[in-house]
């Protein structure tokens, strides 16, 4: 074997490491990018958790709208009762206190005479 051949295996040989070592780098910067990727992942999957109420914002604006509908119903329904004029400006708009005859008509409720009598905190 002549001294080519020997340089054609050193040459050869070095070649061979050279891509081992590029395949080898290659491969740990994939596996890097994917325990990156996999992270990123669970994060978006702990955001989808952590937002997936928001979905249900929707329903609670229909709910409350109705709510505040049936509110304004029964206001428009007792005013009509009652005779005093109802005001359709929303939230504010119930009648003066003592305009109905059956607020403040039972003397327990409402009534400050009991306030300081009993001999609770303070004696």
């Amino acid at each position: 074997m002549g001294i080519g051949w020997v340089i054609g295996y050193l040459v050869g040989g070095i070649l061979v490491a050279v891509v081992v070592v590029l395949l080898l780098l290659m491969i740990r910067g994939a596996s890097a990018a994917a325990d990156k990727a996999m992270a990123i992942l669970a994060a978006l999957e702990e955001t989808r958790d952590n937002t997936a109420v928001l979905w249900e914002v929707h329903n609670v604006n229909t709910a409350v709208d109705r709510i505040t509908d049936g509110a304004s119903d029964i206001r428009r329904h007792l005013c009509r009762q009652n005779g005093v004029a109802s005001s359709t400006s929303g939230i504010g708009s119930a009648p003066e206190v003592g305009s109905n005859p059956g607020i403040g008509s039972n003397p327990g409720i409402g009534s400050t005479s009991e306030v300081g009598s009993s001999s609770g905190v303070g004696s």
